[in-house]
């Protein structure tokens, strides 16, 4: 499944529009999120998943296949340097 379709299928589930998202993104309009969900974009980078996903309210994590029990979550924050 495409990144987009999984923000999309969790925006649906969450019950948060998109217009929602973007007030929470601190963007001007909806059309940025549509820009960032939409068909023709190809990929997005992690670092902006990661935004959108923490601006739903969700945790964007790594898991090991072998061990279930060894997990990472990628945040949006910066690290500091």
């Amino acid at each position: 499944m495409r990144e987009q379709d999984v923000i999309k299928k969790a925006l649906r589930t969450l019950k948060i529009t998109q217009t929602k998202l973007a007030e929470r993104l601190g963007y001007a309009s909806q059309a940025g999120v549509a820009q960032i969900v939409g068909r023709d974009r190809k990929s997005i980078t992690v670092q902006l998943l990661a935004k959108v996903v923490d601006a739903m309210g969700c945790e964007l994590v790594i898991r090991s296949k072998e061990d279930p029990s060894l997990e990472w979550i990628i945040t949006a924050e910066e690290e500091s340097k």
